[in-house]
């Protein structure tokens, strides 16, 4: 049987998983607003050009608004899987008391 407590610390490290993923994803997309603000460095003048940048420019304020929001999203993910170790270790604690039947020999041996 699976407890509450171990079902809170498995669900954490899932949710830590799930956290690293985003994290992963967050600097992908970094990665590649990196790639697009270089392709907007290219020596071209011309009013096409300018489009082209101002194109550019908005795309990379939209990539760093989303991995910024990806990046957050995994911040408040680790906090939620502290929480949920938090619990497992207050269930854990409270459910290695003692046993309320071991000196009866079990339940319905109360004497």
């Amino acid at each position: 049987m699976i407890t509450t407590a171990a079902r809170s610390a498995m669900l954490a490290e899932d949710v830590e998983c799930v956290a690293g993923e985003l994290l992963r994803a967050a600097a992908e997309m970094d990665e590649l607003r990196l790639q697009v603000h270089g392709a907007g460095q290219l020596r071209w003048e011309s009013p096409s050009a300018a489009a082209f940048r101002e194109v550019l420019a908005q795309r990379e304020r939209r990539m760093q608004n989303a991995a910024g929001m990806l990046s957050d999203a995994a911040a408040m993910l680790v906090q939620y899987a502290a929480q949920l170790r938090t619990v497992a270790l207050e269930k854990s604690l409270h459910d290695t008391g003692p046993d309320p039947f071991a000196w009866t020999g079990g339940p319905g041996l109360l004497r």
